[in-house]
């Protein structure tokens, strides 16, 4: 009796390994969500089933990393892809924020330039030479 209990696990393990394996393949080519969650629920199984058999949450992971495979779309989009394209935009964010502040600094100092000559504060013209000697300069070389 032990034996055929035995088998009779045996083989309802079978068939949940299988309803699992198909729900993953069915989830890459309809580009469904690719966690544990929502393949032990499509292959209606407990979450536990899938972290107690290794082997089906590794190919659960593989699966969720590669592309899926639609036909006739285009470009697939994984979650590496994802990740990559978010990394470029922070990248891009970055340098645009950089490239903003250098903007700003060149238009506050040719601004405050501007307001510097309007007002009036900036140094005084250049004098011509004879008029900028001074006059206590001069008696020092006649004596």
């Amino acid at each position: 009796m032990t034996t055929a209990m035995n088998d009779g696990r045996q083989a309802d393990t079978e068939r949940r390994r299988t309803r699992v394996t198909s729900a993953i393949t069915t989830a890459r080519r309809e580009g469904s969500p690719l966690t544990a969650s929502a393949i032990a629920r499509a292959a209606r199984v407990d979450r536990t089933f899938l972290y107690r058999h290794r082997d089906l949450l590794d190919a659960l992971h593989t699966a969720a990393h590669e592309p899926a495979t639609l036909s006739g779309t285009g470009p697939s989009v994984t979650s590496v892809s994802l990740q990559a394209d978010l990394a470029n935009a922070g990248a891009r964010s970055a340098r645009l924020a950089a490239r903003v502040q250098q903007l700003e600094e060149r238009l506050s100092k040719a601004l405050g330039e501007e307001i510097w000559r309007m007002s009036g504060l900036g140094h005084p013209p250049p004098l011509p030479n004879s008029a900028a000697a001074s006059p206590g300069s001069n008696s020092a070389t006649s004596s």
